[in-house]
């Protein structure tokens, strides 16, 4: 049986419990190695049974581009297991997986799970250092790729992106967006709008944007005289909360609540009439696409999201949502008025069809699946 090698920060995560479970189901013994984040427990009760065999290194982390005692120590650990393929999570530790590849001449892929030097350009606050860091990860990002077998990244403009940016053949690269894996689905049945939104997720000013959303429902609440409340279930609920009361009369309209387990999250969501995607117009968000747009869709609720371009993508292939300018509170309001009218009028429901014919991790994932098994017979 083949061994399939996935190296990640943290283990387990959403993407990677997904990229083990379809090894496993393609019938690959897959090993982890993983380093000690977050999430580098044994605990996998919010994503499953799991069967996986887990190695934990410390000091594996985002250091890069190599410490090379670390590396001889991860080849010799790695070497135990003989694996036939490594998949490595993202441009930080691709270049300890590119090492032993090369060491024990199997193949090596990345999944690039953001554009990196992307998010240094917009998150660094001086403009030397937003130079500077755009400028190194650049090149350490096109180094790797081109010493890597291939990639997977998480939306078409992804790949046209680092294809461009790098001149790199597509014939490599796999798209695998931030899908659910075999999941629950629930057709929009709501058709009365009760006011109630909700957003899931991390928050980081420069990316994520809860200063329009939340001026925006002032406006709208002194426009309209209707209230409209979103909740917004945090992973650092504190922090949340400090950026909500920065809004000071926005923040009547805003309840932050610890995130929820992965098990109760459709469920959870389903009592909502919409759920929010707010980001910013920047380089780091021009070509990705967040799981929650499809954790909204696969729930059954519309989505309110701002106009990046693989969120009009999502939306206009799928329907169920609306999209407002980034940026502009007042369009913000008079999106949301909108989206209440479509719900009324039982309107903007997405297309279950695609839904599961295309945004389903099985379904995407497959082509790559299909080239590694190619590659070892």
């Amino acid at each position: 049986m083949a061994v399939l090698l996935y190296m990640g920060i943290g283990y387990p995560d959403v993407r990677g419990f997904k990229w083990v479970s379809a090894f496993q189901a393609m019938g690959f013994d897959a090993v982890v190695l993983r380093g000690r984040g977050p999430k580098g427990r044994d605990v996998f009760s919010s994503y499953g049974p799991d069967m996986a065999t887990v190695e934990t290194v410390e000091r594996l982390d985002t250091k890069f581009p190599l410490d090379f005692a670390l590396a001889r120590y991860i080849a010799k650990r790695v070497a135990l297991y003989e694996p036939d393929i490594i998949l490595v999570r993202d441009i930080f530790l691709a270049g300890y997986a590119i090492y032993v590849g090369s060491k024990m001449n199997i193949p090596c892929y990345i999944d690039l799970a953001d554009n990196y030097p992307e998010v240094a350009k917009s998150i660094l606050r001086s403009r030397l250092g937003r130079q500077a860091g755009y400028s190194i990860l650049n090149q350490w990002e096109r180094y790797v790729l081109r010493q890597a077998d291939g990639a997977v990244v998480v939306t078409p403009e992804s790949k046209s992106h680092i294809m461009d940016k790098h001149r790199l053949s597509g014939s490599q690269i796999f798209v695998v967006e931030n899908v659910p894996k075999d999941p629950d689905l629930f057709r929009p049945t709501k058709s009365a709008f009760s006011g109630n939104l909700v957003y899931i997720g991390t928050f980081d000013r420069g990316i994520r944007d809860l200063d329009t959303v939340i001026e925006g429902l002032r406006i709208y609440y002194e426009t309209s005289g209707e209230i409209v409340h979103l909740t917004i279930y945090a992973f650092e609920p504190e922090k949340v909360q400090n950026v909500v009361l920065e809004r000071k009369g926005g923040a009547r309209f805003v309840t932050v609540l610890p995130v929820v387990d992965n098990d109760i999250l459709y469920q959870t969501l389903r009592a909502f009439d919409a759920g929010i995607v707010p980001h910013c117009r920047c380089p780091a968000t021009e070509y990705t696409a967040p799981n929650k747009i499809y954790d909204y869709l696969h729930a059954g609720i519309r989505v309110i999201c701002s106009d990046n371009p693989p969120l009009r993508r999502i939306l206009d292939d799928i329907g169920g949502g609306v999209t407002y300018s980034c940026g502009d509170p007042m369009d913000f309001a008079q999106v949301l008025n909108r989206l209440k009218s479509a719900i009324e009028g039982e309107q903007c429901k997405a297309d279950t069809d695609v839904l599961t014919s295309r945004y389903e991790w099985n379904v995407q994932a497959e082509p790559f699946l299909r080239h590694l098994r190619d590659i070892l017979t």
